[in-house]
């Protein structure tokens, strides 16, 4: 007996390690079907009309449509009709052959692509009365199609016999008198009709027919065997349709796995019939769920998952157990009956018929969701290790599990396995609330407790240094009544002294440690509610970056020992051993709050934030990689990855994370989300094409060029690509999603511009698309130009010489006219010294004074009427002074006063404008010298009014180039917006100025005008729009000095309607502007999609332009501020509290730079905004630190407004003084100005709230600050 004890103890010693490591699991898949991601739209197929689905053994998809033929290779869509060869439309049925030739089946014919086109392939001629249902390759390689008038038999792509009734023979012998023409048999038919709806063939030579009768109200299904000796089908009757169980016309014939026969009928009411060696079973899917028995397809996938499409709806049968699935849990089309077709890759297409078609990812080689895993690591045999829900650790190879607990000496509450450089696994977390790690030998766990530590080791907190020396940090929430320190447990030599380890303890304010790291220095860098750090001989608190003094939630570094830490609130820190680089919303993020951090290296570094996971290439982020329901929250889960291209997202939460701290009951455990989902990333890469582009760009050097790209069957969408381009073969732009660019000033001569795509699984087109453009030379340094000006140079020498030889002749004769020619142009007369005219003048000026006959009559007569009195004054003084001897006609010039004078005709003439010139002609008369004058008169209307158009031309230009610039940086959304509010604010002022009774109650109705004048004015100029903000300035000032009038009237309102009418036109102004910019907006800007990005810019804009103007240095916080918080019909209201606030903070709050120095304050002050949202209510909290409200002013306002009695003022609280500000009119400014000064603001945003059910709340404090509390309830906003 003792010596069998001996022997089974020897036994149990030898066997132990394998019946520990014997315990098998088994991994749950998550239902494909229910995960979005997996589901691809193929949009360009809506609207075509699919009915059948085809893959060729290239791998080509092929789509029978109501337009014909549609061809997908992955990339392109090729669409083929019956001008592309094919025989009729719509395609019904397709089927590739063994030697790639392609058949289509059509109300019409078959036809067949071959060598790269379509051919009629029986008949030669569409026969609209011929239908083709269903085409099926047999064993033989032959193809069989069938259809409404029988069976079509082709060997060799020739029809080899037609199967069909009495009446049709004649037809076919006709149309194939090659063919032999069989009879069918009566037995099998119905009224001599024989409509085949179905023929199905599984892999061996038996072949079933669905055949429908009477119009699809009866039906039988036939079996037939091909006989060599007769070149035929034997057929007989399997089934004849039952009173109740009737096979119609649509009927679906399929074999699954198990070998039965199923018969799935189109109709309604009648069920799925499954036909065994001797019986038959009814299924009814649709009554097993609650609705319509109506099918429409069947398949079994190769995982032996069975799918029936129904209308609108299908359904599955795996495991043996049937599921059911309908919009909008599964995106199925709701009124059609779906269709299924699987391809080579195993991918499950589902069809709407003649609707929608999509392609599912079904198998796991690309995705996979395992319940109740994470994953963790792959060791350096290739093995893969898992914790389970239950806190098990599994260890797969291949298709092999395997399970690990306490009984193989496990903790007792693991949350990380973790694999050395040196091939060793750990395990770390907690054993019976104290924590503990394991390392696995010879197939057992053996534990190390650290009761000093705490309850667990942090799941994040695992580490090996470059030295091999591992790292574990304690969990938050320690027990020091319990004995606990906190801290970290170091093990210097793991691999030879496990037994040796060093406690350190940490100064953290808020013990736990969130994650270990150690950058290219050596030194060890901790994260947690307050960061540290190991210089190899003492730990030290961080300080900087000052954003580590905050929560900082993961570490990580990577093999090139770059060291990168997450922030709560500040982004992701990467620090090379010399300097911190800060990535955050900025700079790509698209949150502030880092969760989890995977760098495989400097260039592919994998985070999690609140708002999703993104990747960073080494030069910028691509953001939202993967569907929103794969977020990880803070310990809510992890990135990892196990070989070259596959990557597993973990989800867990802090409940499970921290279970070993207390007691938690399995039924919260189970209601905690915990899985892991398997991503293998494709290798295809995408390809790109040139939208459009000039090949001759003109000299400028401006032109747009714009791309697009394409991933296989679209694994990533058209609008999820990047791009990357360079030109003249320099370096390449960063990968951005722009599709455009607008070059500018590029240099004349020839260009070379490469453009490549990326997808979402980092794989570049590795043959970017080129192009060639020339920017075109000057037009003087072109061939056609410089030819015909050589040639025009030497017409014009040979000219010259011409004019040069006949000058020479002309030269006496000009002497003699000279005189003459110098001094006439268009009128001309002489005048003398009593301003009388000669009897010799120019029939031009009977125009000029509307007179026929002028001689000898008076110059200043001939004026009178014309010109005004005192013009006529000027005009006599002037001659006076012209007729001396000893004047200088070229000093008088300038003060003629007929040089530019407008001649007015009356009512019946249009006035006209001329200009007079006179000049001395000495005359000899009785040898006396006498001074006359010789006039010269020009019209010169058209110069005046010409230049009178282009002044006001000019004030146009001027004025729209002022908008022009400063609109041009306004993003075109937010433009929008103020146009938009503006044009309420303008109808609103419009209908008080044109109400009957608007001088009723002039006061009043003057206080609503300033309102939306004040609110237009802050909207302007947050967007930095000085030319409207100037001009609802003016505005004000004219209401402001209205409201001092005892009795304002009606011409006054007049006059406000008229600068109201300037103020509109602005407004067109600002809109036409905008419509001409918006494709420059386009085409030039990156789609901008951060709203707040664009508010933030636009507050800080304002702050700037106001601070200037008040001699303040002022800087804005908003690190806290997430417009996404508000509802969006909110948004406008909170911006213009924001520029109400801002302005106030400003004017009033802030000090000048030199006071705040005196107070010991920085020079640069500093407002805060932010946001904030919870169940009841949302709101948002803007502070400044400046001076606080002056209630001593306020008052002192409120007494000289004589709207209170001194008594009652003075028996106000603080808090009612505080409420001045909220009244039109009371304003701490001692003058008015752009900024403030008015009380109109404020007033403002207490209506604007009383309109919206908002609230208000003031906090302020004398010399510190001043703070707003904006809020709005939940429940009204539902409303």
């Amino acid at each position: 007996m003792k010596l069998i004890s001996f022997i089974g103890m020897i036994i149990w010693i030898i066997f132990a390690d394998a019946l520990y490591a014997s315990r098998p699991y088994t991994p749950k898949i998550e239902d494909p079907i229910l995960e979005p991601w997996r589901w691809r739209h193929f949009y360009e197929l809506d609207g075509k009309g699919v009915r059948s689905i085809l893959e060729d053994q290239n791998h080509t998809m092929w789509f029978g449509c109501d337009v014909g033929v549609i061809r997908y290779d992955g990339l392109n869509w090729v669409e083929y009709d019956t001008t592309s060869g094919l025989i009729s439309v719509p395609v019904i049925a397709l089927q590739a052959s063994d030697n790639g030739s392609i058949y289509a089946g059509s109300a019409g014919g078959i036809s067949i692509f071959k060598e790269n086109h379509w051919t009629a392939l029986f008949p030669e001629k569409p026969n609209p009365e011929l239908t083709i249902t269903k085409i099926i390759q047999l064993n033989d390689h032959s193809v069989l199609a069938a259809g409404n008038k029988g069976l079509f038999h082709f060997k060799n792509e020739r029809l080899e016999a037609v199967y069909t009734v009495p009446n049709h023979i004649t037809y076919f012998q006709q149309q194939a008198p090659d063919s032999r023409i069989i009879e069918i048999s009566e037995d099998f038919l119905q009224n001599n009709s024989f409509h085949v709806c179905d023929v199905y063939n599984k892999n061996d030579s038996t072949l079933w027919i669905a055949v429908g009768y009477d119009h699809g109200t009866s039906g039988r299904i036939i079996k037939a065997v091909y006989c060599d000796s007769t070149n035929s089908f034997n057929m007989e009757l399997f089934h004849k349709e039952h009173p109740n169980k009737k096979y119609y016309n649509g009927t679906k014939l399929f074999i699954p796995a198990s070998g039965a026969l199923w018969s799935v009928t189109g109709q309604v009411d009648q069920s799925i019939t499954i036909f065994t060696d001797s019986t038959s079973l009814d299924l009814w899917l649709g009554s097993k769920f609650g609705v319509d028995n109506i099918y429409s397809d069947v398949i079994q996938m190769r995982d032996g998952t069975i799918f029936v499409g129904g209308l609108g709806r299908f359904f599955a049968f795996r495991e043996g157990i049937w599921k059911f699935y309908v919009s909008p849990a599964v995106p199925v089309p709701t009124s059609n009956r779906v269709l299924f077709y699987e391809d080579s890759k195993g991918d499950l297409w589902l069809i709407g018929k003649q609707n929608e078609v999509f392609m599912i990812e079904y198998t796991s080689q690309n995705w996979a969701t395992h319940k109740n895993l994470n994953f963790h690591v792959t060791d350096h045999d290739g093995n893969r290790w898992f914790i389970n829900r239950e806190g098990r650790v599994i260890k797969n190879v291949d298709d092999k599990w395997i399970s690990y607990g306490q009984e193989d000496g496990l903790i007792s509450t693991p949350v990380r396995v973790f694999c050395t450089s040196y091939g060793e696994l750990w395990v770390s977390g907690g054993h019976l609330s104290n924590a503990a790690v394991a390392y696995l030998s010879n197939g057992k766990w053996v534990k190390k407790i650290f009761p000093k530590l705490g309850w667990g080791i942090d799941a994040r907190s695992v580490f090996e240094d470059y030295s091999g020396a591992l790292w574990f940090g304690c969990n938050i929430d320690i027990k020091p009544e319990k004995g606990h320190q906190g801290g970290i447990i170091k093990f210097p030599d793991p691999r030879h002294k496990k037994d040796e380890f060093i406690h350190y303890k940490l100064p953290q304010t808020e013990v736990g440690v969130y994650g270990i790291g150690q950058s290219k220095d050596g030194i060890i860098w901790v994260a947690g509610v307050s960061g540290c750090y190991f210089d190899s001989e003492q730990w030290h608190a961080t300080h900087f970056p000052k954003e580590f003094i905050y929560h900082t939630d993961c570490i990580y570094t990577s093999e090139d020992s770059i060291l990168w830490v997450g922030s709560r609130n500040y982004g992701l820190f990467r620090f090379d051993g010399r300097e911190w680089r800060n990535f955050n919303m900025s700079t790509g993020l698209n949150s502030n709050s880092v969760t989890s951090i995977f760098a495989e290296s400097d260039t592919c570094v994998w985070i999690s934030t609140s708002k999703g996971i993104s990747r960073y290439d080494g030069y910028s982020w691509t953001t939202d990689i993967f569907p929103r329901q794969l977020d990880i929250v803070n310990e809510g889960g992890e990135i990892r990855k196990s070989g070259l291209r596959s990557l597993w997202i973990n989800k867990s939460s802090r409940i499970w994370n921290r279970r070993g701290e207390k007691n938690i009951s399995e039924t919260l455990l189970n209601e905690q989300p915990y899985w892991t989902v398997y991503y293998k990333q494709d290798e295809q890469p995408p390809e790109t094409d040139i939208v459009r582009y000039e090949e001759e760009v003109s000299q400028t050097g401006n032109t747009i060029i714009t791309w697009s790209g394409k991933d296989p069957y679209s694994r990533t969408a058209v609008e999820n690509l990047q791009y990357s381009y360079r030109i003249d073969e320099n370096e390449w732009t960063s990968f951005s999603s722009e599709t455009s660019h607008f070059f500018s000033e590029l240099k004349s001569g020839l260009h070379t511009l490469e453009v490549r795509a990326r997808d979402m699984d980092f794989n570049i087109d590795p043959t970017p698309v080129k192009i060639e453009f020339e920017v075109m030379y000057p037009i003087y340094l072109r061939r056609e130009f410089l030819i015909p000006v050589g040639l025009l140079t030497m017409l014009s020498i040979f000219l010259l010489v011409r004019v040069v030889r006949k000058s020479r002749q002309l030269r006496q004769a000009k002497r003699e006219t000279d005189n003459i020619l110098q001094n006439v142009e268009e009128g001309l007369f002489l005048l003398d010294n009593k301003f009388n005219l000669g009897s010799q003048y120019s029939e031009f000026l009977k125009g000029v004074f509307n007179e026929e006959n002028m001689a000898n009559k008076s110059l200043i007569q001939l004026l009178s009427g014309k010109i005004s009195p005192e013009e006529l004054d000027s005009v006599q003084s002037y001659l006076n002074i012209m007729f001396r001897k000893d004047t200088d006609e070229n000093m008088l010039e300038e003060l003629n006063p007929l040089s530019n004078i407008k001649f007015d005709y009356g009512k019946d003439l249009t006035p006209r404008y001329f200009s007079f010139r006179f000049r001395n002609i000495p005359v000899l008369d009785k040898n006396i010298l006498e001074h006359n004058l010789i006039v010269v008169v020009q019209d010169i209307t058209e110069q005046i009014n010409l230049g009178k158009k282009l002044q006001k031309a000019q004030q146009d230009a001027d004025r729209k180039m002022k908008w022009l610039l400063s609109i041009l940086h306004v993003d075109p959304a937010m433009l929008q917006e103020f146009i938009a509010s503006a044009d309420n604010e303008l109808v609103y002022v419009s209908e008080i100025l044109n109400a009957g009774n608007v001088l009723d109650d002039f006061s009043a109705n003057m206080e609503k005008i300033y309102r939306s004048m004040h609110l237009m004015k802050g909207n302007a100029s947050l967007l930095s729009l000085d030319l409207f903000a100037e001009e609802t300035h003016k505005y004000e000032d004219k209401i402001s000095e209205l409201q001092k009038k005892e009795k304002p009237g009606k011409d006054d309102i007049e006059a406000l309607k008229t600068d109201l009418e300037s103020i509109k036109a602005s407004i067109v102004e600002i809109t036409s502007l905008l419509d001409r910019i918006s494709e420059i907006h386009n085409q030039m800007r990156t789609k901008r999609g951060f709203e707040k990005k664009l508010l933030v810019q636009s507050l800080k804009n304002l702050i700037d332009d106001a601070s200037k103007s008040e001699h303040k240095k002022v800087k804005l916080k908003y690190d806290q501020f997430n417009i996404e918080e508000i509802p969006y019909q909110k948004r406008l209201l909170i911006k213009e509290f924001l520029i109400q606030f801002i302005r106030n903070s400003i004017a009033h709050g802030i000090e000048l730079p030199k006071d705040r120095k005196k107070n010991k304050k920085p020079e640069c002050g500093e407002i805060q905004i932010s946001t904030f949202k919870n169940e009841n209510e949302y709101g948002i909290i803007y502070s400044d630190d400046g001076r606080g409200l002056q209630l001593d002013k306020l008052k002192e306002k409120a007494l000289k407004s004589g709207k209170w009695k001194s008594s009652e003022i003075e028996s106000w609280s603080r808090d009612q003084l505080a409420e001045l500000i909220f009244i039109s009119g009371i304003s701490t400014s001692d003058a008015v100005t752009i900024v403030s000064g008015r009380g109109v603001g404020l007033d403002m945003v207490k209506h604007k709230l009383d309109q919206n059910n908002g609230e208000i709340i003031i906090d302020s404090r004398e010399g510190q600050y001043c703070r707003f509390t904006v809020k709005f309830t939940a429940e009204a906003e539902k409303e």
